[in-house]
């Protein structure tokens, strides 16, 4: 009922005001998913770049700088190697050290949400939260599977002990890029998996394979559809399969949620269905969903990190080098 009043009435009530930067997300939906892609790709400043989270940016980047280096000489080329090698390391033991307080971090900013949207608010929306979380659970159990019958472990609780530590930073950080270092170091430290190809294929399966957005836009173009008593024909359904998929894949390199979230207007759109109104409603629990979406992501990705890649070492002889700090 609640629900109800909101999609149906013009103006939104104070309950669900949302703090929403001028330029958060109308720009992403005015231009088209390839010309965001291509003006984005080259930062015009690759600091601002990595403090706003612009993935394709950085990574594009990355791809230049390196290609830079090795065309260096050798002695000058180790330098500037050893150099980021140490600073990775660094940042990698601030990570960590951080870990221990991101949960309560993440427990306050979801306490003050809810404080401004209204407890009721998010009992409304304990469907869409129960079939995202169920969902989320079905992919960690299936990714879990794949994990623990390629990585040649006898027991699929080690491997659950092995992923633990990117599965808590993951729901804690609520990002995946600082998940990263501790999936890889995860997947070929302690699981054996060859360390090139984990380094190539989890970071570009986390910024393209984008499963859970995927999973996220099609449980709510379903719900919005019945939250608006729309009719669904079989042509709906291949509409919405399609459409998630391009939504999904359109979220490549973004990492702020209120933009990946827009992107829900071309399920929605395609279905002839409102947008405006549902998208402040979905930003409200976004604090909820962020985190099972950052695991979903990591953890997925991880699962097909261990498919594409070869093992290093046999089960009983997995990488004997002392883990990364």
């Amino acid at each position: 009922m609640l629900l109800t009043n909101i999609v149906s009435s013009d103006s939104q009530p104070n309950a669900i005001e949302i703090k929403l930067a001028a330029s958060a997300f109308p720009e992403a939906l005015r231009q088209s998913i390839l010309a965001s892609l291509f003006t984005g790709m080259v930062p015009a400043n690759v600091f601002s770049a990595f403090s706003l989270g612009n993935t394709v940016a950085v990574v594009f980047f990355s791809i230049t700088f390196g290609i830079a280096i090795g065309l260096l000489k050798e002695d000058s080329a180790t330098l500037l190697i050893n150099l980021f090698s140490a600073i990775f390391e660094a940042f990698q033991k601030l990570v960590n050290s951080s870990l221990y307080l991101l949960p309560v971090g993440l427990v306050c900013i979801m306490a003050e949400q809810i404080a401004d949207a209204g407890v009721q608010l998010f009992m409304a929306m304990s469907k869409f939260i129960f079939l995202y979380f169920a969902g989320t659970v079905f992919l960690f159990i299936a990714s879990t599977i794949i994990i623990w019958l390629r990585s040649g472990e006898k027991n699929p609780f080690k491997v659950l002990s092995i992923m633990f530590e990117p599965v808590v930073l993951a729901l804690a950080s609520r990002n995946s890029m600082a998940t990263l270092p501790s999936a890889i170091n995860s997947l070929h430290r302690r699981l054996g998996f060859n360390k090139y190809q984990v380094n190539l294929t989890l970071p570009l399966g986390i910024i393209l394979s984008r499963f859970a957005f995927i999973l996220y836009f099609g449980i709510a173009a379903f719900f919005v559809a019945q939250l608006y008593g729309a009719q669904f024909t079989p042509l709906s359904y291949v509409i919405v399969f399609f459409g998630v998929i391009i939504a999904g894949t359109a979220t490549a390199g973004i990492s702020s949620g209120i933009i990946c979230i827009s992107m829900l207007s071309i399920v929605l759109g395609l279905l002839n269905l409102p947008v405006e109104t549902v998208l402040l409603i979905f930003i409200a629990i976004d604090p909820i969903a962020d985190p099972l979406s950052t695991l979903t992501a990591v953890y997925t990705n991880s699962a097909i990190t261990a498919i594409v890649a070869k093992r290093d070492s046999g089960p009983n002889e997995q990488a004997k080098e002392p883990a990364s700090p």
